[in-house]
């Protein structure tokens, strides 16, 4: 199997490949790898032929990495080495003086170090002179891979989403890193640093500057990965803009430009941006500030995703205003349109975009608000009634049931819908289906305990769309007074309708 791997120098060529070698190999494959720019003679091809003959022998499959594989020839031709290719890729066979040998099965990769795509490749191969075999190479490679490598290509929206696979598989490698992830295996990285580590604009030499910034990190012994483990700011410039990358490590202050423009856009969809308010986490036994977002339905995210949009086009106009001023040619974009106009590939990144505004204001210790929605509940919300209730009272106690004892309430009751069903498919003789949920309240996963505490805690707001607002209960009474479907049974299931939607956009 003849496989090409192109991309620009440092594109993590190597690391791909040994990524692959790592998913499907195990004991029965074999890593060979040989860089045919140090052949000195043709008898060095006939050596590393030799070796991969002989792990053949030993019974496992050889993954041959012959990197920079299209060096200039011994004699200084451009592309010299591909004719002695060929008897390998057409055959399995090499020779060596007067006999033939067997190659035996393996998988042959060729790594380019001239092109950064397969098609730049082919377009050279294919001009060169006939003698040089570039034709008869190309038409024996089964397949390529393009590898883009760490930095952003063009309009390229995920290279974060490259950065952070390699990112991750390098401290899962990295034997000094092993004390950076939990029992769970989640990585321990302050949020600066992977800001920083996914967000700068360019790897000066690709994949091989994220590893060697990692190798100058003193991880050894650390539990989580902070701004000190990182190298000083004159070994960082070797391998990225080092006032870029320091700026980003810093949190947004509350007064930055793009804090600014996102109030812009909140605004326009009714909602404004405030302060966490301390210690709201600390109620329930959490830490941190947690930030209270409203709810935001699709409409709105379009909404936030076409100012983005806007502002993108005000910034490329200027600055193609700028280039014309200078003389200096710029690229053309057929993105100057209405955000409706956009194809849908090219709208995702910024709805990815405005999603992670509530986070980003996290980070400057700010949260999202509608002023004219009430509050969500927390314990201490319960003794300040003119958050929730509609007529002031003089007094009212601060009840038994907190926050987290209604959020156990709310999950035995979904325990028992659950039960109910298991048994309605075990009656029709459907087997069991699993269900993560259905256990108690104390051992579901933090995740699953935190989105019941948020769907108590957002009540009033979600009473508020649909009319209806909380009052205190008569203390005469022993029991509060049950509304049946049978008194207002229109009624009720509309609002009960709404409350549903509501809550499953939440």
């Amino acid at each position: 199997l003849c496989v090409g791997v192109f991309g620009p120098p440092g594109a993590g060529k190597s690391f791909g490949v040994e990524e692959v070698i790592t998913s499907i190999g195990g004991e029965r494959v074999s890593k060979l790898t040989f860089n045919v720019s140090q052949f000195a003679t043709e008898k060095d091809l006939v050596a590393a032929c030799h070796r991969i003959r002989d792990k053949v022998l030993e019974g496992k499959t050889p993954f041959v990495f012959f990197d920079e594989f299209d060096s200039a020839g011994l004699d200084g031709t451009e592309l010299g080495w591909l004719r002695s290719f060929l008897a390998l890729m057409q055959d399995g066979k090499f020779r060596d003086g007067e006999e033939m040998h067997p190659l035996g099965k393996c998988i042959l990769v060729f790594a380019g170090g001239t092109s950064a795509t397969f098609r730049g490749f082919e377009d050279v191969a294919l001009s060169t002179p006939p003698a040089r075999k570039g034709r008869d190479f190309v038409s024996r490679l089964h397949g390529y891979i393009n590898i883009l490598g760490p930095n952003q290509q063009g309009e390229d929206p995920s290279f974060v989403l490259r950065r952070a696979l390699v990112l991750r598989s390098m401290l899962e490698r990295n034997t000094d890193a092993a004390g950076l992830f939990n029992s769970k295996q989640e990585l321990q990285i302050d949020d600066g640093v992977l800001r920083a580590l996914l967000l700068v604009s360019e790897y000066k030499h690709g994949t091989r500057s994220l590893e060697s910034l990692l190798d100058m990190s003193q991880l050894e012994g650390k539990t989580r990965f902070d701004q000190y483990a990182l190298p000083p700011r004159d070994q960082l410039l070797i391998h990225v803009p080092a006032d870029e990358f320091m700026s980003l490590m810093q949190p947004l202050s509350s007064d930055s430009p793009e804090i600014e423009q996102f109030k812009l856009w909140l605004k326009a969809i009714g909602c404004e941006v405030r302060p966490i308010p301390p210690g709201r986490n600390s109620e329930w036994g959490g830490t941190g500030d947690r930030p209270q977002t409203p709810l935001i339905g699709d409409d709105d995210v379009l909404a936030l995703a076409e100012s983005a949009h806007q502002w993108w086009k005000a910034g490329e106009k200027s600055d193609r205003v700028a280039r014309a001023a200078e003389e200096v040619p710029g690229k053309t974009t057929p993105y100057l349109c209405t955000f409706a106009e956009l194809p849908i590939a090219i709208r995702t990144p910024d709805v990815n975009r405005v999603e992670q505004i509530p986070a980003i204001l996290h980070d400057a210790g700010l949260e999202i608000f509608r002023p004219d929605e009430p509050e969500d509940w927390t314990d201490a919300s319960f003794i300040r009634p003119a958050m929730t209730i509609k007529k002031p009272a003089t007094t009212i106690e601060k009840p038994a049931m907190t926050i987290e004892k209604l959020a156990e309430i709310q999950h035995g009751s979904y325990q028992k819908d659950v039960d109910a069903e298991i048994e309605t498919r075990r009656e029709a003789g459907f087997l069991k289906r699993f269900n993560s949920n259905e256990k108690p309240f104390a051992d579901l996963p933090p995740a699953k305990q935190e989105s019941n505490r948020d769907a108590i805690r957002t009540i009033p707001r979600k009473l508020a769309r649909i009319g209806l607002t909380l009052v205190p209960r008569d203390p005469a009474a022993t029991e509060p007074e049950k509304v049946t479907i049978e008194k207002m049974a229109a009624k009720i299931a509309a609002k009960r309708e709404a409350l549903a939607v509501i809550e499953h956009t939440r």
